[in-house]
């Protein structure tokens, strides 16, 4: 699926000016195939987030994670549009 410049410089903007900064405060380990997949999904968790979009391909195999749900950028994409 291809988006239009126009709308990812919008979704863009509008994740800036949403965006919060939070400590990691969940250790994960042993979850994701690479050690540093267990950090982004760490700092998902510690952030209470509803979805982590990642590119990583095993990743989102495991499609939920202490209440985050995981999903790849397209998935993500049909969600919000």
């Amino acid at each position: 699926m291809r988006v239009n410049e126009r709308l990812l410089v919008l979704t863009l903007a509008s994740l800036n000016q949403d965006a919060t900064t939070t400590g990691i405060t969940v250790d994960v380990r042993g979850v994701a195939t690479h050690p540093e997949d267990d950090l982004v999904l760490a700092a998902a968790v510690s952030s209470a987030a509803n979805y982590l979009v990642s590119g990583a391909k095993q990743l989102p195999l495991i499609s939920s994670y202490g209440g985050v749900t995981i999903v790849g950028p397209k998935e993500f994409l049909a969600l919000i549009v």
